[in-house]
């Protein structure tokens, strides 16, 4: 008797015979992480590769926030594409450091959709994409992505203009610095992202001499993204590559300047400021007694100067120390600051002789602006020991035509001291 022949194998399936795949079974398997966020950032789900690559749980790390695995470099340009991709179905493409599974950082593109308003997803959809798998493939541009990423994390500013100076791409210092995401900025000139009158007109000059001339220029300007924003000062140095045609754009580098603009600031008030009354010193004063006389030329106004003396100053000293006396004197000009206009200038000529210089309409003006001083310096001052009471001898000159800032100097002294005598 013959065996039965044995029962051939079911043919396998074919795609007539599978029907249509399941999203979410198909969404589970992509090669790539894929994560979705609430509009703060706070995980509401993630696939099956970003728990084996990044290490999120869907299920233990719900509700936390995946800001927590973003380089601390990268969190200003992270959190600035994530409330820019809100207002948007589809975001740009970022190049963020993030934290795999292992506890190293590792360089991904980043790039968000929108699902906010949709009841299906109520998130922001994430996909992650490892940088270093694309190098292995990368045969004829050679280390360009490394070159792309060092320049990325540079410190340095670099931008890049069309030939209307209008912002074509940027580092990612622009958004870390200037704190506006890149997508919303493309399109503005850099002459619009200039902080001040003075700064807008220094980049249309450079920009429009490189134009001319071609070459580098190289000029200082502080730049802000919005209204309100700290100013941040740069010096910028800008290349004309428009005829390059692997660049086909003005370079734009720039170094943040912020502590040396300050230092600098803080060395010259020291250079023309008292250092203990803050008024100005002699070399100001006299800087700006030349200035209100050469801008009076043509005019009716009447530059003064005051020249004040405070009485008994010394005995203030030998009687109660020089600390009193120090305080005492920074009263007084604290004081004389506050009687007379902002635009006036205020200063200390040397040991307890201080001096203003102000325009005013006539020569009436300017005595009346003598006896505001006086007046502010009858009340008593009060120190460590006590109310001191003192007094101000004054004298003023006013400018006559042709007249000199020594020669004013001179004139305000001799009628101080005239007025000091004739009260002895």
């Amino acid at each position: 008797m013959r065996a039965p022949s044995p029962t051939p194998p079911a043919p396998s399936p074919t795609p007539d015979h599978w029907g249509a795949p399941e999203p979410a079974a198909v969404l589970g398997s992509l090669p790539d992480p894929v994560v979705v966020v609430d509009a703060e950032g706070a995980l509401l789900w993630a696939n099956l590769r970003a728990e084996q690559e990044l290490g999120f749980s869907a299920v233990g790390d719900r509700g936390r926030s995946v800001v927590e695995r973003v380089h601390p470099d990268d969190l200003v340009t992270a959190m600035a594409s994530l409330a820019s991709v809100q207002d948007k179905d589809l975001g740009t493409s970022i190049d963020l450091r993030v934290l795999d599974r292992n506890g190293r950082w590792v360089h991904h593109e980043v790039r968000g959709w929108s699902g906010l308003h949709d009841h299906r997803v109520h998130g922001v959809v994430l996909v992650l994409r490892r940088l270093d798998d694309r190098a292995g493939w990368t045969v004829a541009e050679g280390d360009a992505r490394r070159r792309a990423a060092v320049l990325d994390h540079s410190p340095g500013l670099t931008l890049l203009l069309d030939d209307h100076s209008r912002l074509q791409g940027a580092s990612r210092t622009f958004t870390r610095l200037l704190g506006a995401d890149l997508e919303s900025s493309l399109g503005r000139s850099l002459i619009e992202l200039a902080a001040e009158p003075e700064d807008r007109a220094t980049v249309r000059a450079a920009l429009a001499e490189l134009r001319t001339r071609g070459g580098q220029r190289s000029f200082e300007a502080a730049l802000r993204a919005r209204p309100g924003d700290p100013a941040i000062p740069f010096w910028l140095t800008a290349s004309d590559l428009l005829d390059d045609e692997a660049v086909q754009a003005v370079v734009v580098s720039g170094v943040a300047i912020a502590e040396l603009v300050e230092a600098r600031t803080t060395l010259s008030h020291q250079a023309t400021h008292d250092h203990l009354t803050g008024l100005a010193n002699r070399l100001l004063l006299l800087e700006q007694l030349d200035q209100a006389l050469r801008r009076s030329v043509g005019t009716t106004a009447r530059v003064g100067v005051i020249y004040c003396d405070i009485d008994g100053f010394k005995q203030v000293n030998d009687s109660h120390g020089h600390a009193v006396g120090d305080a005492v004197l920074v009263e007084v000009a604290r004081r004389m600051r506050a009687a007379l206009w902002t635009e006036d200038t205020v200063g200390r000529m040397g040991g307890d002789e201080l001096l203003a210089v102000c325009v005013r309409d006539s020569v009436a003006d300017v005595e009346r602006a003598m006896a505001a001083l006086v007046a502010a310096a009858e009340e008593p001052v009060a120190t460590e020991v006590g109310p001191i009471a003192i007094s101000l001898s004054t004298g003023c000159a006013v400018a006559r035509r042709g007249a000199r800032a020594d020669d004013m100097l001179r004139r305000a002294d001799a009628d101080m001291y005239a007025h000091k005598r004739a009260r002895r």
